[in-house]
């Protein structure tokens, strides 16, 4: 007998509230079923589901992270300052807008995002800002600062530092991995790794005596 699931179950499991899942079922979007005052929907359709969102953010192109012209770098503020947390690379379109400027997210963490747009952005500007991915009926929104800005073909490329929203940040980042919308960066965090070890180095040759050092 094929498994089923409640409203209340699936809103526990995919990133999406009870009402956008009853949504979803009345549009046929989820198929389901009523049994008495429950609604019940199978498993495979959930899956299917699933595979239809994977399939559409696939298929929607993103600006790729290589496609920046000779950077002329406007400021660059503490960069530590926006790399809090770990880092993931965006594997598809993904939405945003700060204040009244549309953007696309190049990659996010917890702390922060680089986002690519096309009108400038005031560099400690602060202001709301808001982001979505297609096919998830959820849309983020936080407060942001830019920190830094470079001119990119087709409009610039800023880092925005999020503060005091860590809850926030932290959903938005399991809810796209766990529809394959982001990826962990996981050549920044070789790069930190051998960054750190080499600091370690020098300092442990900075402390030895002088006769010691080779």
């Amino acid at each position: 007998m094929s498994e089923t699931l409640t409203l209340a179950e699936l809103s526990r499991i995919l990133p999406l509230s009870r009402s956008a899942i009853q949504a979803l079922t009345r549009t046929g979007e989820l198929p389901a079923e009523r049994k008495g005052r429950r609604i019940y929907v199978r498993r495979e359709a959930v899956e299917a589901y699933l595979e239809r969102c994977i399939d559409a953010l696939r298929s929607r192109t993103r600006p790729a992270a290589t496609d920046v012209a000779t950077s002329i770098p406007v400021i660059n503020e503490i960069d530590g300052e926006l790399r809090s947390g770990r880092r993931f690379l965006t594997r598809v379109e993904i939405n945003a807008r700060m204040v009244s400027t549309r953007a696309r997210i190049l990659d996010i963490s917890e702390g922060g995002m680089r986002i690519h747009h096309a009108r400038a952005l005031h560099i400690g500007s602060e202001g709301k800002l808001s982001f979505e991915i297609f096919g998830l009926q959820r849309v983020w929104t936080v407060r942001g600062r830019i920190a830094w800005s470079h001119l990119a073909s087709n409009g610039y490329i800023s880092g925005v530092v999020i503060a005091d929203e860590s809850e926030i940040m932290a959903d938005a980042i399991r809810s796209l991995q766990s529809v394959g919308a982001i990826e962990p960066d996981r050549e920044s965090l070789k790069r930190k790794r051998e960054s750190r070890m080499q600091k370690t180095l020098e300092r442990n040759a900075l402390q030895q005596p002088l006769g010691v050092r080779g």
